[in-house]
């Protein structure tokens, strides 16, 4: 068993990957455009004491505080645990498992450490 905690995960999924997995899931189109326009036309600034940046585009990220983006961010680990080769894993009873995943943290499970190259 492999333990995984993504470090800033809710940071690191980006806009395109959100689009994607969206697309994947079928999400309808009204949805899909109403994201895009959320993430795509969204901007930030960062504030001093003395002075303002310039209007950032951020390109990665769900919106913090946002009550959809632990619901974007567990479609995209959904994906992704689909993804994983489905003959690596071990048998309980008469299912293989293969991960397991609760928000940021990933077990990865593999019968020698040579499956988890794959």
């Amino acid at each position: 068993m492999a333990s995984i905690d993504v470090s800033k995960a809710f940071d690191t999924v980006t806009h395109p990957a959100i689009k994607n997995t969206l697309e994947s899931l079928g999400i309808p189109k009204p949805m899909l455009k109403y994201l895009e326009n959320i993430y795509g036309k969204a901007k930030t600034r960062i504030e001093g004491t003395t002075w303002t940046s310039k209007p950032i585009h951020p390109a990665r990220g769900v919106r913090q505080g946002d009550p959809l983006s632990p619901i974007l961010f567990n479609a995209i680990t959904h994906r992704l645990l689909q993804n994983l080769p489905k003959e690596i894993g071990v048998e309980l009873g008469e299912t293989r498992i293969n991960a397991a995943a609760f928000a940021d943290d990933l077990l990865l499970f593999a019968k020698t450490p040579e499956d988890y190259r794959h």
